[in-house]
């Protein structure tokens, strides 16, 4: 299971009232979790590198897994955990072996490769910027 989180911190030289949107934070993990599973799914068809078993060409070290039967693909799931953070999680029971590899299997690029990829990619850094407001605090 690989995630993403947000963790906002402001200091301030002024008193000033900061207001957070959680709900424009939790937006933006989704789309960018929704992202990385459309992402993810679209790289499994490139077409691998690998071994050849029967008409499969499966993936090879340090390629994103190739589609044999879809389970995998149609399992990625995103999830959120909370408004700041959330995750991309399958229900594959082989994914672990794809994501740490094995004694005779390298990893293949799963989902915290694919979410650094989409955030670095397309970070939206707008939609977290307008999560944020700041006012200047009102003496009472």
């Amino acid at each position: 299971m690989s995630g993403i989180s947000v963790s906002i911190s402001v200091k301030l030289s002024k008193k000033l009232r900061v207001r957070i949107d959680d709900d424009a934070i939790a937006d933006w993990i989704d789309d960018r979790l929704n992202d990385a599973r459309n992402s993810f799914i679209e790289h499994m068809t490139e077409g691998g590198s690998g071994r050849t078993y029967g008409g499969h060409v499966a993936s090879a070290p340090g390629e994103y897994p190739q589609s044999w039967s879809g389970h995998l693909a149609n399992s990625v799931q995103p999830e959120l955990h909370g408004s700041r953070a959330g995750s991309l999680t399958s229900d594959a029971q082989y994914a672990v072996y794809l994501t740490t590899g094995t004694t005779k299997m390298d990893p293949r690029l799963m989902f915290a490769d694919v979410l650094e990829e989409v955030i670095e990619a397309r970070p939206r850094r707008d939609k977290l910027a307008d999560a944020v407001k700041i006012d200047e605090a009102r003496a009472d």
